[in-house]
């Protein structure tokens, strides 16, 4: 392989490249609402569409090695529950915490996500409920746009925590600012960790703009199939745990904005995506073989040592090879799959491995699959 090909190859496979998430995001009723336990792997999550976390808002357009960074979520609701269901991925090479939960200000500089939402989606700024002219510059829709910026402790290496900070501006102008805490507005949180990957599975409340803090459930508002709202998603990265006082290296977001509107979403919910309830999935046959997406690899491209992440109903004996474009082996084991989803750390002895395409292939009895994975030789 000539070298212009390598690096053809090396930069297809290195930067974070999809599409934003969709124009309307389609968000289906679930049949039975979600176990919130950061597994994700209820039933009604099996064919929700995962939308992606990955245009680069800070630093603008940057390119970002999937190694460091890569996030998607997917969203249900239930009309039982009168909720909104979240489920989001995110994997992060380096998980910066340590915030101090009694001063929230400057909560983004840490690795937080955060949910944009817009109960009807009228759009303007945000900030505050504003009162006079320079209360008004900052926003008088603050009643039912929210910046939740949702902060939990990162639990060790196959753990979960339950607990969370949620924190968005408040108040009337910056002479009154209030900084709440939102945690209420999602009634169930669980952020799990496998390695690198995060996943955080969470239950949101809506409410409509007669909102007051002190007494949010008067302004609930009764989800039902049709209902469009504002939505955005997005993930403040910081790279550095040492650094003091932390800045914000990185800012992910699931929709498109100009470079002038990339760090505006606090302000204007204009830039919000937009989302639709509709009814329940139909037609679609629910069984043991699950969307291609819920099987990969990570980082990739990798140096002799990635992790295979496969989530399905799928239980027994796995042979997991690796081969290169020649069709030769260069790796093998076996592995038992116990649960709906498995982490498999997967070390090549052989450092001499060139750089270039292999083909990752995992057999089992009557389930097979093929990963194209990228190796790089340092």
């Amino acid at each position: 392989m000539n070298l212009g090909k390598i690096l053809f190859i090396l930069a297809l496979f290195s930067a974070v490249v999809f599409s934003a998430q969709d124009d309307t995001v389609m968000v289906y009723m679930a049949s039975m609402p979600p176990i919130v336990d950061g597994y994700g792997n209820d039933e009604c999550w099996r064919n929700a569409k995962w939308q992606p976390i990955d245009q680069v808002w800070m630093p603008y357009n940057a390119e970002v090695d999937s190694s460091d960074y890569w996030g998607r979520y997917k969203i249900m609701w239930s009309e039982e529950e009168n909720l909104l269901y979240f489920l989001v991925e995110i994997y992060d090479d380096i998980a910066v915490g340590g915030l101090d939960l009694n001063n929230v200000q400057g909560i983004y500089n840490y690795d937080v996500l955060e949910v944009f939402i817009d109960e009807d989606k009228s759009g303007g700024l945000h900030v505050f409920d504003g009162i006079g002219s320079f209360g008004e510059e900052w926003g008088t829709n603050a009643e039912n746009a929210f910046a939740y910026h949702i902060f939990s402790k990162f639990p060790d290496d196959g753990g979960v925590n339950y607990e969370k900070v949620v924190s968005d501006i408040a108040g009337t102008d910056w002479s009154h600012r209030e900084d709440p805490n939102y945690a209420d507005h999602f009634p169930e949180f669980a952020l799990r960790r496998q390695g690198n990957l995060y996943t955080r599975e969470f239950s949101l409340k809506v409410y409509d703009d007669t909102y007051e803090h002190s007494n949010p459930e008067d302004s609930r508002v009764k989800l039902c199939e049709g209902k469009i709202f504002g939505l955005s998603v997005a993930y403040c990265e910081n790279d550095d745990p040492n650094e003091f006082p932390k800045k914000r290296d990185n800012f992910f977001g699931s929709v498109w904005v100009a470079r002038e509107d990339s760090n505006n979403h606090w302000i204007n919910a204009d830039l919000f995506g937009t989302a639709k309830l509709i009814g329940k999935q139909t037609g679609i046959k629910m069984n043991y073989k699950m969307p291609d997406e819920s099987i990969f690899v990570y980082p990739n491209p990798s140096v002799n040592d990635m992790n295979l992440v496969i989530q399905n109903g799928y239980t027994g004996k796995l042979e997991i090879k690796l081969y290169n474009l020649l069709g030769q082996e260069l790796f093998y084991s076996t592995v038992i799959k116990n649960d709906l989803r498995m982490n498999y750390n997967i070390k090549i002895s052989d450092n001499s491995i060139p750089t270039g395409v292999y083909f990752l292939k995992i057999d089992g009895v009557n389930f097979k699959r093929s990963l194209k994975v990228f190796m790089v030789n340092e």
